[in-house]
């Protein structure tokens, strides 16, 4: 079966999705809710995912309750702040200045992507089972 740029991005969005609430461990980066259902916890975008330059760098995603993200579009003023407090403004403006940036990804991208996801997912889950 020939793979689809389409699929390719699709396996690389649930991928990255797992990881995200898998490192975050599954706690609502914006209110602190935890829910191990992946279906009630989303990887949530402090850029939207149209801003495709920065649309699978892990710092612009954050484990979020479908409540903060679907229903309070991201709880964004909340996001902001903790983002800023965490990583910084400068890593914020870095991320708003590149967010823009012209970037068209291969299915070999989403490949290679998908495969490095993977693997942190497993050194996630080592990790877990080790203690660490």
């Amino acid at each position: 079966m020939k793979i689809t740029k389409k699929s390719a991005e699709k396996r690389l969005l649930k991928t990255i999705s797992d990881y995200i609430r898998l490192r975050d461990n599954y706690t609502c980066y914006t209110c602190g809710k935890i829910d191990s259902n992946p279906r009630k916890m989303n990887a949530g975008h402090l850029f939207s995912r149209r801003h495709k330059a920065i649309k699978y760098d892990e710092r612009n995603i954050h484990c979020q309750c479908v409540y903060c993200n679907k229903y309070l579009a991201g709880n964004l003023h909340e996001y902001i702040r903790r983002f800023k407090s965490e990583f910084g403004d400068e890593e914020y403006e870095r991320l708003y200045k590149i967010k823009d940036d012209k970037t068209d990804c291969t299915i070999d991208d989403f490949i290679r992507l998908t495969n490095y996801y993977k693997d942190k997912i497993d050194q996630q889950r080592s990790n877990k089972h080790h203690g660490k």
